[in-house]
Formats: C-alpha cells, structure tokens, sequence
C-alpha cells in the first residue's frame, strides 16, 4: 500500500536510498509530501511493505499453485503497479456480491501469467534474463519511484516477479494441462455415465466379458480401469491394444 501521507516516517533503508539518489524532501504546507531528485522532475512515494515480502509471496504461490498464498501484499502490488482489475476484492469477504475475489479468479497460476504478459508484454517480451536497466527503459513509471520500506524499489520488485514468472513457466504449463486433461476426462465420463453411452479409446476393441484377456495391472483409479467400469455397466468389456492379439 502507498504511503503518501505527511506523517509518513521513511525506514532507515528507504532513507539510504533516498540520499544515495539525490532525492530531498518536498513540503506543502510546512510538511513534508514526498521526495524529488534534487535538479530533476523525478519523484518517490514511499510504500509501507516490503519489497521482498511482495517477492516472496508470489513465489510460494507460483511454487505451490495455491492462490491463498496471495497475500495482501502481493494483491496490491500487482493491482497498484501491474494493471490489474481493481474491482476484484482479495477474497469474497472483501468483494461484492457474488464476487468470488481475485484469489479464486488468479486460482490457477498460468491464468494470472498469461494476464500479466498481455497487458504488460512490453515488459513481458524483455524475457528470463530482464534487468532494471532494461525495464527502466520502458519508461514505466514517468518520472515515479515507488520505495518500499527495505530499499527495492518497485522496478527491483517486477523484475523479480517476471523472471519468477519465467523460471516457473514450462512446470506451470504442463500442471495446467495436465489440470485441464482430468476435468475433461471427468466430464466425459460423467456424460457417457448419464446417458447410457460407453467410450472406446482409439486402438482399444468392446469384447463380452468372457473374451477378455486378463486386464493390466492398472490402478483401480486409472482412466482405463473407469473406462473398464463404464463398459462393464453396457455389458461389455475393453480390451487393451496390447491384448488384442490374444483375441485373434
């Protein structure tokens, strides 16, 4: 969360910085309101979280797929600096009616990836080895430095976060597919369940009962085993391609 109050007191980190940048103290009235590099138009809003906890928590969400993990200071990170939709609140308790927050939207990792890499692709197309220079040069922030109470600044914090995003890319594609590939099957099986149909893979052969070679040793919570089981329901038994040369 931005801190731009004129209570505001600046960690010792953020004091640091701000001195080994040049920046002083701007006032309004006889108080203090922000800081600007001295001889420029560059400005610093200090935030009262830290950085490496915004960095942190999109780890364990990534490395984890669990979107509880999103923590409040990630969620305004990435709302506050990355475009994000505002509207959505952390969890349902925090949202409209019927809203089911952004942890249950953002609940598979790879939709709040591909989110981030089309509304942000110019700073997506820098790739894995992105650097602050780099993402300086895009010329986010016009002029705007976002300070976190450790020192990072908000341009430290996405480069971060992109090549997180990246290092899990190729784990996360293959989990959401993989995630994609049970709920279809699920679904399939519950339709040919409800309207009396049974599913006959490409290779494999119905056979009666009787003529069945002995199946495989498949788990018994094995999509063949459930295709078994649907068959068995039409009286009917699915020989495996393997198996079929003992039928002949």
């Amino acid at each position: 969360m931005s801190s731009r109050g004129r209570d505001r007191r600046p960690t010792q980190a953020q004091l640091d910085w701000l001195s080994e940048h040049d920046y002083e103290t701007v006032e309004h009235s006889g108080a203090a309101h922000g800081y600007r590099s001295r001889g420029g138009h560059e400005r610093a809003w200090l935030e009262d979280t830290r950085g490496r906890t915004v960095v942190a928590q999109m780890r364990r969400y990534l490395q984890t797929r669990d979107s509880a993990r999103i923590e409040r200071a990630l969620y305004d990170y990435l709302m506050q600096r990355c475009g994000f939709i505002a509207h959505y609140g952390l969890g349902p308790a925090d949202g409209g009616p019927g809203d089911g927050g952004f942890r249950y939207e953002y609940r598979e990792p790879m939709t709040l990836i591909e989110e981030f890499a089309h509304s942000r692709r110019h700073w997506w197309k820098l790739g894995p080895e992105i650097t602050v220079t780099e993402l300086e040069g895009c010329g986010w922030f016009l002029g705007d430095t976002h300070l976190y109470a450790d020192g990072l600044t908000c341009t430290d914090v996405t480069v971060q976060v992109i090549r997180l995003m990246y290092e899990h890319l190729d784990r996360l594609v293959a989990a959401r597919d993989t995630t994609d590939y049970e709920r279809d099957v699920t679904t399939l099986i519950a339709l040919a369940r409800r309207h009396h149909m049974t599913i006959v893979p490409a290779g494999f052969v119905l056979t009666a009962p009787t003529l069945a070679p002995p199946p495989s040793r498949e788990a018994d919570n094995s999509l063949v085993a459930e295709l078994r089981r649907l068959a068995g329901e039409h009286g009917h038994d699915l020989a495996e391609p393997r198996a079929q040369l003992a039928l002949a």
